[in-house]
């Protein structure tokens, strides 16, 4: 996926994928995919989205929902956070000098 956001190009296919998160299977309505992505400049930012029955939900008209996805640009210390939840082991690689030893 590509977007254009104030100038500039936030590409799936030419920005590293940092880690991904999925809930269910694409199938269900309740499907939900969120990717964080680092570009080459290093901007950071997420590709999400998901089913009908989802935040990701947009109306069809005539009373139907369909999924989408879309791109969204992330600070370095909102991805830090989401990737210390989702794999804590990787935010240590990537960003050792975030944590401190307890």
């Amino acid at each position: 996926m590509k977007r254009i956001i104030d100038g500039k190009v936030y590409d799936t296919e030419t920005a590293e994928l940092i880690e991904e998160e999925s809930f269910s299977n694409p199938r269900d309505f309740h499907h939900t995919f969120q990717s964080l992505y680092k570009t080459k400049k290093g901007a950071y930012f997420f590709h999400g989205g998901g089913g009908p029955m989802t935040e990701y939900a947009i109306d069809l008209g005539n009373n139907n929902t369909g999924g989408s996805s879309n791109i969204w640009i992330v600070e370095q210390e909102d991805a830090l956070k989401w990737l210390g939840k989702v794999n804590p082991e990787k935010a240590l690689e990537l960003f050792p000098d975030a944590f401190e030893d307890a």
